[in-house]
């Protein structure tokens, strides 16, 4: 530093000596008295500025070349640790007695060698093989007994940083995984000024994407361990995350689903049932008479009228007339449409005994009548309406033969 400080006077001092020799050589030649005020207040400045501008210029030219001084000292030795070879050390036993004359009590014997063909790794590695040795003198016959210390006999190699271990990976990804939280956002009147968790899809698809590349299909089975830990959110994650690996197991994601008391955490079932295929249907079913979300009824009632005319046409038929007497018109309807497409006339008539407890409105049972007949003709529609009490019965057999 004191170093630093002499150099900077040193320019310091030139300039100001500079100035006053300049200086006194100018008041021998008596310009002054032929010089106005203003004449000869410029000369004065006039040298101040240049003598100054002499420091600058020399001060800015010795912080240029400490730099590249630095610089230069800072490339070399990023090459020279380039060219350095990783080293991997480790402790080697071994297994028999070395009985030595004149063996000093403690010694350490530390052998380095480059092996020429090491199959351990790409690189070139330096291997120190070190060798505790301790001796103990035997007392009966003078001679030094050599014990070898098989502690810490263990191979560290310090390129195993591309070691994996699949368990602590997908730990780390939950932690990264965030939920972002809001306070007093829902609108919802059964949570109307709650705080609301949503998951943010850019997130979660760059947690996918780490998972992805390490791991792959492996990852699914660490992450479906979450499917059972008591707090709800990381549930909520490990489920967004095996969404992405087209998780398969529907008797885990119908757990989920039944144990899973919040709706936006219950609404990730919409996605996780798309690769189940026909798997689907027996959470749907139960989707469409048990969950409380108007919402994801719907959405399961729409599901199963997909399957009405497949070899799940009982099972989804049957779940669609649970959901004609559904307390929201939205699901009732959906149910009806889905109905209307049957191939069999025999919901024909549990559509009517919605009509009957005034489930219906009467414009949209005429309407389902009249696709019933496009499809099934007249004749069977009026003979099942004629065989079964229900009100405006009249109406509606009029309605029929004047279409």
């Amino acid at each position: 530093m004191w170093k630093i400080f002499g150099q900077i006077a040193g320019i310091a001092g030139l300039s100001l000596c500079v100035f006053l020799i300049l200086f006194r050589d100018v008041i021998r030649e008596k310009v002054f008295s032929k010089l106005d005020g203003n004449q000869s207040y410029f000369v004065i400045r006039l040298f101040l500025v240049l003598t100054w501008s002499i420091a600058l210029v020399g001060f800015g030219s010795w912080i240029f070349i400490n730099v590249q001084v630095n610089t230069n000292k800072n490339d070399q030795q990023s090459k020279d640790s380039l060219n350095k070879k990783p080293v991997a050390e480790f402790r080697a036993p071994i297994d028999r007695n070395i009985n030595f004359e004149n063996l000093s009590k403690s010694k350490t014997i530390k052998e380095k060698y480059q092996p020429e063909h090491n199959k351990m790794s790409n690189n070139n590695l330096h291997v120190s093989k070190a060798v505790d040795i301790k001796s103990e003198t035997n007392s009966n016959n003078n001679s030094s007994f050599v014990q070898l210390n098989n502690e810490n006999n263990k191979f560290i190699n310090k390129n195993d940083s591309d070691s994996i271990d699949p368990k602590s990976i997908v730990s780390q990804a939950m932690e990264d995984f965030k939920v972002i939280h809001h306070s007093g956002v829902s609108t919802s009147p059964f949570n109307f000024g709650r705080s609301v968790n949503y998951i943010e899809d850019k997130n979660s698809l760059r947690i996918y994407g780490r998972l992805k590349r390490k791991l792959d299909k492996k990852a699914i089975q660490y992450i479906e361990t979450y499917l059972d830990d008591k707090s709800s959110i990381t549930r909520w994650k490990a489920m967004r995350l095996l969404t992405y690996f087209k998780y398969k197991n529907s008797s885990k994601i119908f757990d989920y689903w039944k144990n899973c008391s919040i709706l936006p955490m219950r609404e990730i079932v919409k996605i996780a049932i798309i690769p189940l295929g026909d798997s689907a249907i027996n959470i749907l079913v139960n989707i469409s008479s048990r969950d409380s979300s108007e919402k994801l009824r719907a959405f399961a009632v729409e599901k199963l009228s997909q399957y009405i005319n497949t070899h799940y046409h009982k099972v989804s038929v049957e779940a669609l007339i649970d959901s004609l007497f559904d307390n929201h018109s939205n699901v009732r309807n959906l149910a009806i449409d889905g109905l209307s497409k049957s191939e069999d006339i025999a919901p024909l008539i549990h559509i009517c005994t919605v009509f009957n407890e005034k489930l219906m409105e009467e414009k949209l049972f005429f309407n389902v009548l009249k696709k019933y007949c496009e499809r099934f003709g007249k004749s069977k529609v009026l003979n099942i309406i004629s065989s079964i009490k229900m009100r405006k019965k009249e109406k509606t057999i009029q309605f029929l033969q004047s279409n």
